[in-house]
């Protein structure tokens, strides 16, 4: 007997030898410093790095530059920029699943290939 909650904190169990779990991604939110490295959890809010299934949003009162350029990132949604000072993107490659908005003062800095 195989349990699982999902974030909701429902509960389902199944008899079996395999399964599978299905994350159901997440809205993430920036909340690091004022700059900082993408693949660190406790930079967003929730605490996750972002998935190929995450709606990401980026938009930080005070300038700052988030730096993905050591690993490739996935996200199914991208929301850079917005009021207030420069926030800045700076990626490696990318495999992109979905949209990317970039807002006023929002900069997005592409180094090596996307797909």
């Amino acid at each position: 007997m195989v349990s699982a909650t999902d974030f909701a904190g429902n509960t389902a169990s199944v008899m079996a030898s395999t399964f599978s779990i299905v994350h159901p991604g997440l809205g993430l939110t920036w909340v690091g410093p004022m700059g900082g490295r993408w693949d660190i959890a406790s930079n967003w809010s929730p605490a996750s790095v972002p998935g190929p299934l995450d709606d990401v949003t980026i938009a930080a009162a005070g300038a700052m530059t988030v730096d993905a350029s050591s690993q490739p990132v996935s996200f199914k949604s991208l929301t850079l920029g917005g009021s207030g000072a420069i926030n800045k993107l700076n990626m490696s490659s990318t495999a992109l699943a979905g949209d990317v908005l970039i807002r006023s003062n929002g900069v997005l800095e592409q180094q090596g290939r996307s797909t």
